[in-house]
């Protein structure tokens, strides 16, 4: 019996990820995501903002001026909020991110009740 519920709970799970797969939202995700991917622009600026902020970790452990790093991130940072491309796939990524959140917030409250 044990294997059994076992068996139907991961398939109920498998039920919801292709749900989910199946969504609007992450199709949308995907479309977009992919998208970026091909944007040049787009990956450029990603691959600098990451640069700086890995400067700016080595700066700040040792403990050094990071003022104008940190200008030069918010400015790279403001021309990828500026594209629409990015802003679309930041806001549908954000959509999945609450669709996930709400669905484990449902399971933490249950088992807290079950187990508290």
């Amino acid at each position: 019996m044990e294997n059994y519920m076992n068996d139907s709970i991961i398939e109920k799970v498998e039920e919801v990820v292709v749900m989910i797969k199946n969504s609007e939202e992450y199709r949308q995700y995907i479309l977009l995501k992919e998208k970026m991917n091909k944007n040049k622009k787009i990956t450029t600026l990603i691959k600098q903002i990451k640069k700086i902020q890995q400067e700016l970790v080595k700066k700040e452990a040792s403990k050094m001026d990071t003022s104008e790093l940190e200008k030069e991130y918010a400015n790279l940072l403001e021309t990828l909020n500026q594209i629409p491309l990015y802003v679309d796939f930041r806001k549908t990524q954000s959509d999945l991110n609450d669709i996930y959140q709400t669905m484990k917030g449902r399971f933490d409250d249950y088992f807290d009740q079950v187990f508290n």
